[in-house]
């Protein structure tokens, strides 16, 4: 990829960005379809399109961005969300969405199998769109991807995803913006995650997370105070990973972002748009063979389906319903480097 060639009114020769869709050779995600977005001045990303659009590599000039699984992507033919087996072929990668009839644990409604996290990310774009500018980019102007996915399985009532992403060219901003359908004839009900994964080099001891974000508890047993703002820390030795829970709003009723920032590299800002995120949940493995943090706006918490028929947390969606949910992924580097 080119040097950025800007001109004095601060304008970019889109030349230098790149779009192509490229499909995996060898290994475990062999055969896969990626969309690759070399964006110089914004985020660049690889896109599953085997993998509900998802976002795997992602980078900011030279700052990674997103966690990867050393074990790396896996087809999503050879992925299975039924019991825990979602963990065994989770590549890791800046967004991996969960859904659309389950997030959180692996349970059982009705002789109905959730299984962890649900399907969604595993199910392969049916067409997408690319629509980027022309000629030289100004401050306003985006690439955008729309993408459909239906999901269909038979005895559920099915549903329809379109996902559309904008990443801005001239500054490292990402807007993620899901709208789900009621493709059927009666009402059903849906759970809903981003699931933002982000690793080194911001994630490391002494990494900042601050927010006004109400503490609600922690998934599981935990004496530590999840409040924020709280500094992370990286483990040599085997330690439990945590789930916290979080309010979506401030004291003023107003949408909260979270602050993910280290010193000398720079910071993320994740900020959940929609009024139909209910938390925001942080997830956090902290020993340095895993070393991720996950910013997760959700519609509920992790305990799974019947859980969250338990709580009452479960989505109503009509038929022809549509459910919007938004989240935006900004990134400022650090003037200490």
């Amino acid at each position: 990829m080119g040097r950025q060639a800007m001109n004095s009114a601060g304008f970019i020769d889109v030349r230098q960005i790149s779009i192509r869709e490229v499909v995996e050779a060898h290994g475990p995600a062999g055969g896969n379809r990626w969309l690759e977005i070399r964006n110089p001045r914004g985020i660049s990303a690889d896109i599953n399109l085997d993998g509900g659009g998802d976002i795997g590599w992602a980078q900011a000039g030279d700052i990674p961005l997103s966690w990867q699984n050393m074990g790396g992507h896996y087809a999503s033919a050879r992925r299975s969300s039924i019991k825990s087996r979602w963990k065994d072929t989770f590549g890791g990668g800046l967004l991996a969405t969960c859904g659309l009839r389950s997030i959180g644990m692996p349970s059982e409604v009705d002789g109905v199998e959730y299984g962890l996290h649900g399907n969604i990310s595993m199910i392969p774009v049916r067409s997408y769109q690319v629509i980027s500018p022309q000629g030289f980019a100004s401050e306003t102007d985006k690439i955008v991807i729309h993408a459909q996915i239906v999901d269909a399985p038979l005895g559920e009532v099915p549903l329809g995803m379109t996902r559309v992403l904008e990443f801005d060219v001239m500054r490292p901003v990402l807007t993620i913006h899901d709208h789900i359908v009621n493709l059927g004839t009666s009402p059903t009900h849906i759970m809903f995650r981003h699931h933002i994964n982000i690793g080194q080099p911001l994630i490391n001891n002494g990494t900042q997370l601050s927010g006004s974000l109400p503490f609600l508890g922690w998934r599981d047993e935990n004496d530590d105070s999840g409040d924020l703002p709280r500094a992370l820390t990286m483990s040599h030795y085997p330690e439990e990973e945590t789930v916290g829970y979080y309010g979506r709003y401030g004291a003023d009723g107003t949408l909260m972002p979270i602050s993910v920032s280290r010193r000398g590299v720079g910071e993320l800002i994740v900020e959940p748009l929609s009024a139909n995120w209910r938390y925001l949940l942080l997830w956090r493995d902290p020993n340095v063979s895993v070393n991720v943090l996950g910013v997760e706006p959700s519609t509920a918490r992790d305990g799974g389906r019947r859980q969250a028929m338990h709580d009452q947390e479960l989505m109503v969606i009509e038929p022809g319903d549509v459910k919007d949910f938004k989240t935006k992924i900004r990134y400022h580097q650090s003037d200490e480097r």
